[in-house]
């Protein structure tokens, strides 16, 4: 959380992390999307939000996210892929 918000606005912007960065921010307004959509969608969670249309608009904004966290984390995971594979010692 504020920790790495702290830690990323220090030191050498270059292209390479500035790019990190936007992926992130990114991946969090996507996840945060599907979640309040998720909620907006549910029936029985949270059965006192009853706005006519919710659900219809909700499934797609849904279905949008959902699909933009999925392309993301895959992205966020090739960033990574690197580091991860040197620290587990696989070339």
């Amino acid at each position: 959380g504020e920790i790495q918000l702290r830690k990323s606005s220090k030191g050498k912007h270059d292209a390479k992390r500035n790019f990190h960065i936007v992926i992130d921010l990114l991946l969090l307004v996507a996840m945060i999307c599907t979640i309040i959509s998720g909620v907006l969608m549910s029936k029985s969670v949270f059965t006192f939000i009853n706005i006519k249309g919710t659900a219809t608009m909700a499934r797609s904004v849904h279905l949008i996210a959902n699909s933009w966290t999925l392309v993301l984390v895959s992205i966020h995971l090739g960033l990574h892929l690197t580091p991860i594979t040197m620290k587990l010692n696989l070339k």
